[in-house]
């Protein structure tokens, strides 16, 4: 038997209280990503400085940003560090598994606070431009389907609208080919146009699962050649590499220093980082990391430096001076992959288009021949 109202009541109060809670939690986080670079430069400048009483600088700052969103992730992070929770932890929910990687890496590296806000400052010259390029990769991903979508629209509204207007001005059987095959194929769409949904959105999220997931031989061959996977691999690896260099600081050995790379790391990532482990064991230096994570121009520089200092040193030094030149060629790739998204649109949507014109000409021709 159905309860009574005034018992449900309470439960569906509860819900709502916490689905509303979740909600303007994820509202604050959305806000605080977006000045997230600067807060950690912010940081880090304070950390340097060496000035006392951050807690009480951050409630400051939560209650100069009272009643607007981002006053919600100040004060957690106020509450954090007030509970003795550390300032990277604190901040930990603001930031992406990667990026936290790389500040958790300055944490464990650093002796002291002033080291620590040094840290933070390189930590935010990185991920300042490579954040650039990852909106420009999200841009790219959600542009290249919606052209990709308009041109199905488009090739199932000419099959469904013009192929019976086309049958009357000639025989399907008249056509030429590439006419029937895409009129026919628009057809066929249209009349199971829920399941050619279906296996769009699959293949868009096939390709989101993959670039985390995905392993093996093929997937090496794909982040060699592949551009979507290029893209993601140097994007993923700068970031790592500088964390390694952070955690190889801490003097706590190369497998420690693998294992909390690893932590944070997808499987992608981790198939990766196994390798470098075990050659960690019978090679040293360059050799451990030429795996084909890191790039060549990484390993080609790290190859130059080798024995100019130690190894996390040149890590720190390489990744760092390569993070702005990765940037713009990131960039410059992104903008040739959307070009070549935009022409891909292009020639499907004149293919279309060209296979209503050849049956017009078609039935035009045959109308000549009856003429004479």
């Amino acid at each position: 038997r159905r309860p009574p109202r005034s018992t449900l009541f309470p439960y569906t109060t509860l819900f709502r209280s916490t689905l509303g809670e979740k909600f303007a939690a994820w509202r604050a986080n959305q806000a605080f990503r977006k000045n997230r670079i600067a807060f950690l430069e912010d940081m880090g400048e304070v950390l340097i400085a060496g000035q006392s009483g951050l807690q009480k600088r951050l409630q400051a700052l939560a209650d100069r940003n009272r009643g607007k969103l981002i006053e919600v992730a100040y004060r957690s992070i106020y509450n954090s560090l007030n509970r003795g929770i550390s300032l990277p932890e604190s901040m930990k929910p603001y930031y992406n598994s990667k990026e936290f990687q790389l500040i958790g890496a300055y944490d464990a590296g650093a002796a002291d606070d002033a080291q620590l806000g040094d840290g933070f400052l390189t930590a935010a010259k990185i991920l300042g431009p490579l954040d650039d390029m990852r909106r420009g990769a999200i841009k790219l991903l959600v542009n290249t389907s919606m052209s990709l979508a308009m041109v199905v629209v488009m090739w199932i509204g000419i099959a469904g609208g013009f192929a019976h207007d086309m049958e009357q001005m000639q025989p399907r059987k008249l056509w030429p080919t590439i006419s029937k095959w895409v009129i026919g194929s628009g057809e066929m769409l249209a009349t199971h146009y829920i399941l050619a949904v279906l296996l769009f959105a699959a293949l868009v999220g096939l390709v989101l699962w993959a670039f985390p997931n995905w392993t093996g031989d093929a997937r090496h061959w794909a982040d060699k050649r592949v551009p979507g996977f290029v893209i993601y691999k140097e994007y993923r690896s700068v970031l790592a590499l500088v964390a390694l260099a952070s955690f190889m600081s801490a003097k706590s050995g190369l497998r420690w220093s693998f294992d909390k790379l690893a932590e944070q790391s997808n499987r992608w990532e981790r198939e990766y980082i196994d390798e470098m482990r075990r050659r960690s064991t019978i090679r040293s230096g360059v050799e451990m990391l030429d795996v084909g994570y890191f790039s060549d121009r990484i390993i080609d520089r790290l190859t130059l430096r080798e024995g100019s200092g130690t190894l996390e040193e040149s890590l720190a030094y390489v990744a760092v001076r390569n993070s702005d030149k990765l940037s713009e060629s990131l960039k410059s790739r992104l903008e040739v992959a959307g070009k070549v998204a935009g022409d891909v649109s292009k020639i499907a949507a004149g293919i279309v288009v060209v296979a209503v014109v050849m049956i017009n000409v078609s039935s035009l021709q045959s109308m000549s021949h009856l003429g004479h």
